[in-house]
């Protein structure tokens, strides 16, 4: 069975979103916590300089991606489909906003410092570097759902094509 393109993209896009996040939070933040506070303001500034740069393409298309899923399913009359995509953009949407005024600013001045090589005191980021979580993660699961109960299904039955091949559970 073929998803169709958008949903595809939008796993795609937010899955190099979240595979970063996920990198960060297991082997970076735990590996950094350990460091002087230069490396503490180098790594992380220069990593976000230029994520900065390259992340916001990557996560535009994912959220378009989503919108359109959304779109699409409802308009397709597949509701399961369009609820889950709706999920997940109205997900990205709010991590969008909570990235906004929490993380950015974090990393505007980790960037400013970097590009200065000034090292402030930083005992309070490492503090918020080993309590923080992430407060995201609804997104993935609903676009998965959505990639699982594809819009292309077959007219008058609850059967997906080609689910003949399929593997009970999958």
């Amino acid at each position: 069975m073929k998803s169709p393109p958008m949903i595809r993209l939008a796993i795609l896009a937010n899955a190099v979103i979240y595979g970063t996040d996920v990198f960060g939070a297991i082997v970076l933040r735990p590996a950094i916590v350990a460091v002087d506070d230069r490396t503490l303001t180098q790594l992380p500034g220069h990593s976000h300089r230029i994520a900065d740069r390259r992340f916001p393409a990557i996560g535009a298309s994912g959220l378009i991606a989503a919108v359109a899923t959304a779109a699409l399913a409802g308009a397709s009359g597949h509701w399961v489909s369009a609820a889950a995509a709706a999920l997940a953009t109205l997900s990205l949407v709010i991590f969008l906003a909570i990235y906004n005024r929490v993380s950015k600013p974090v990393n505007t001045a980790l960037t400013a410092a970097a590009l200065a090589d000034r090292s402030p005191p930083m005992r309070r980021a490492r503090r918020r570097l080993t309590d923080s979580r992430r407060l995201s993660g609804w997104e993935p699961a609903a676009l998965i759902t959505t990639r699982n109960r594809p819009i292309c299904q077959q007219e008058g039955t609850n059967e997906q094509p080609g689910s003949e091949n399929v593997a009970p559970g999958r």
